[in-house]
């Protein structure tokens, strides 16, 4: 099986148990399950998908900088 298949399937569990969750959550939870979790960056590609919709940012301010963080659901056929 393909690698991005894999992920794919992952992030469909996963939101699909759990409701939204932003990218930090959803690379917490798919580091934990994979053996070559795929970093932030490509999450957010894999996530722009016709299954998934952003539902906001939220934005985390840490050492006095702004992160603004996508927070990702699964979409309802």
């Amino acid at each position: 099986m393909a690698h991005n298949k894999k992920v794919k399937q992952e992030l469909v569990k996963y939101l699909g148990r759990h409701g939204e969750k932003n990218t930090r959550q959803i690379h917490r939870y798919l580091h934990k399950r994979l053996r070559n979790c795929p970093s932030t960056t490509e999450i957010g590609t894999l996530l722009r998908n016709k299954k998934f919709y952003r539902a906001g940012y939220i934005n985390e301010v840490k050492n006095g900088k702004r992160v603004r963080v996508q927070i990702w659901g699964l979409k309802k056929d």
